[in-house]
């Protein structure tokens, strides 16, 4: 059995490629469109049959999986077949209602910042569920299970509470039979809980991730000349975070996690460059510096100026 079925919107292809990777490094089989779509057969049949056969449904969620009408179709899918779901939160985009619906209740893994840290995590949810350890999501609707706890708990309590109030006497005081004992029922100051009740499988505190300004680049992820700590000269910039393309930009605009540009920067700062999402799709051309005569160098993936 296919022990992890992927779920992502198209342009978070290359967070969920090395999601896979890294599970199927450490011996965790995976399922991934569109890798695995044999060819000549139905896209939406593969889908339908891989979710059903796959022990358990990772689904990245971020702005672009709110977007992807593929990625509600496949919730939808591992929810009506009982799969135990797990929602991977690259962003704080809150679920619109459809997700909601399905992924309220879940366990959310928030993104860290680190992605082989997140990774870890996710593996080792992963190998509980496999190992049994971990309770398989259900077709009932959360809100259900919820209510029916809500009921149950306080109906234990009551039954718990009868159950010491009918015993003898001597019993509650722990002395003999031949004791002379109060007559009277102990006052409720008296009765002690000595462990305290533990409601299990209460729904995780959801961490929301804010976006992180942006006071300095991230040089981690820059391929290209690094000065003092910041990009300097021609090279690609990935964002690993939803943040500022950089501050001196007078309209602000955001990149999304993924995003890459190439380009050349000063001391940090953009100059110029080609802005992708992170499958690749040209989104603008960015012009910060004052560079009245640039080229950019598509073959050679490099900004250059003469």
């Amino acid at each position: 059995m296919t022990k992890v079925f992927i779920s992502y919107g198209r342009r978070d292809r290359k967070i969920a490629e090395s999601l896979c990777n890294w599970l199927e490094s450490h011996d965790v089989s995976c399922w991934i469109a569109p890798r695995d779509i044999q060819s000549g057969v139905s896209y939406a049949g593969e889908i339908t049959r891989a979710i059903r056969a796959a022990l358990l449904v990772v689904v990245i969620c971020s702005k672009n999986a709110s977007q992807s009408e593929h990625v509600k179709t496949e919730i939808n899918l591992a929810f009506n077949s009982s799969k135990f779901i797990l929602p991977y939160c690259l962003d704080d985009t809150p679920f619109d209602d459809d997700l909601e619906y399905y992924l309220s209740y879940k366990q959310r893994i928030p993104y860290s910042g680190d992605f082989k840290k997140d990774f870890a995590v996710l593996e080792k949810i992963i190998l509980k569920q496999q190992n049994g350890n971990l309770p398989v999501s259900i077709s009932e609707s959360p809100a259900k299970g919820n209510k029916a706890r809500l009921f149950i708990l306080p109906l234990l309590g009551i039954l718990a509470l009868a159950a010491f109030l009918l015993l003898p006497p001597w019993i509650k005081n722990n002395r003999p039979a031949s004791e002379p004992v109060n007559s009277s029922p102990p006052a409720f100051d008296t009765f002690v809980v000595e462990k305290p009740v533990v409601i299990r499988n209460r729904p995780p505190q959801i961490v929301i991730v804010k976006e992180q300004p942006r006071t300095g680049p991230d040089t981690d992820t820059f391929t290209g000349t690094i000065i003092s700590g910041l990009p300097d000269g021609s090279g690609t910039y990935t964002f690993m975070h939803r943040r500022r393309i950089d501050m001196h930009d007078p309209q602000a605009r955001t990149a999304e996690v993924g995003d890459y540009i190439i380009g050349n920067w000063t001391r940090g700062h953009l100059n110029y460059g080609e802005w992708h999402h992170a499958d690749g799709e040209k989104i603008a051309f960015i012009k910060l510096g004052d560079y009245p005569d640039i080229e950019l160098d598509k073959q050679l993936g490099k900004c250059v100026k003469y």
